[in-house]
């Protein structure tokens, strides 16, 4: 399967995401919350990169539908993925739970800023083709 241009410019520009995302974690575990950083903390960007990943390629194929159509699979997509990273966070949570709410409260921010990310992407990409 042949890539986009726009799944394309996604990816590279989630990478340029995913680096300032390790370098702004770096420096606030280093400096500010040293006691706070577990090891584990490293992989979250790579698991959020990689989730959004596969659940914006799904959203780039279905803009092409309908308008209504899009909103149903946007929606699916997004409670799918909610759904998944839900399991992820309890499961993380229930083996460490020392460690849960710093956590928590890591994990929720890179929720924030990947999430934030993929909707202005798919919002851009839509008006893009949709005019």
């Amino acid at each position: 399967m042949i890539m986009s241009k726009a799944l394309k410019s996604f990816l590279i520009h989630l990478v340029y995401l995913t680096l300032i995302v390790y370098a702004v974690g770096f420096a606030v575990f280093k400096f500010v919350y040293p006691s706070h950083f577990y090891t584990f903390f490293a992989f979250l960007p790579l698991i959020f990169y990689a989730v959004n990943t596969v659940f914006h390629g799904t959203l780039v194929q279905a803009s092409y539908l309908e308008l209504r159509k899009f909103t149903q699979r946007f929606l699916i997509v997004f409670g799918i993925k909610i759904m998944l990273l839900l399991v992820f966070i309890i499961t993380y949570a229930y083996f460490n739970p020392e460690k849960a709410v710093a956590f928590l409260i890591t994990f929720f921010l890179h929720y924030i800023v990947y999430t934030t990310f993929e909707i202005v992407s798919i919002v851009r990409y839509q008006q893009k083709i949709r005019t």
